[in-house]
């Protein structure tokens, strides 16, 4: 999930509200925020898991398209 005004930015978790970064815009969609919480967290291992491991570009690039595509299903 992304804002509307910054489909690059990825909502955060701010006083239980799902909000973007850059301009503050309010999600219409809540969610629980441990599972927001949980989510960026297993978001952020796997990229680090990635850059850390000698792999290629394009293999970096496509998991990080398969973590947007469970983020928004």
């Amino acid at each position: 999930m992304s804002c509307p005004n910054h489909p690059e930015k990825a909502y955060i978790l701010k006083d239980s509200r799902l909000v973007c970064p850059e301009c503050f815009f309010v999600s219409p969609y809540q969610h629980e925020g441990d599972l927001i919480v949980e989510r960026n967290a297993y978001r952020k291992a796997l990229e680090d898991i990635c850059e850390s491991y000698d792999h290629s570009r394009d293999q970096i690039d496509r998991v990080r398209q398969l973590l947007k595509y469970y983020e928004t299903h």
